[in-house]
């Protein structure tokens, strides 16, 4: 009867054992996988940036095509941003991208007319994302 007593305790102290362990672990992984998210939502916020920059080189050029090809290149990553933001509950941020969505929108619906003006839509669209990743940088607000 000891010996069964004793074993209960050993299966008991290994069912705490791994319990503990894998609580430690998911701990350790929800910290990971919140960097992981913040790093891919930085990159999606870049890339779209740089597709906008490349638009407005290409309008200053007089080369619409490429422009156009820019602007629907940064609509993914602002829609993947615009929802990680979203999720992250951070919907001012969110709305931000929204509207930067929106304006690249206009912007390219300008650049198939041909329309030079497109630029300063890009401009204030650039400006909207700046403040967008300055927030993040910042630990801005939560939503």
């Amino acid at each position: 009867m000891k010996y069964v007593r004793i074993g209960l305790y050993v299966v008991v102290g290994l069912l705490v054992a791994l319990l503990a362990g894998f609580l430690w672990g998911r701990a350790g992984r929800s910290a990971v996988q919140m960097q992981f998210d913040d790093a891919q939502l930085r990159l999606d916020l870049t890339q779209a940036r740089a597709n906008l920059l490349a638009a407005r080189v290409d309008l200053f050029e007089v080369n619409f095509g490429r422009a156009s090809q820019e602007l629907q290149a940064a609509k993914a990553p602002l829609q993947d941003a615009e929802q990680r933001l979203a999720a992250l509950g951070r919907n001012d941020e969110a709305g931000r991208v929204r509207d930067v969505a929106a304006r690249v929108v206009q912007a390219s619906d300008q650049t198939s007319r041909l329309d030079q003006s497109a630029n300063t839509r890009l401009a204030a669209a650039l400006v909207l994302l700046d403040q967008v990743a300055t927030s993040l940088k910042t630990g801005g607000p939560t939503g």
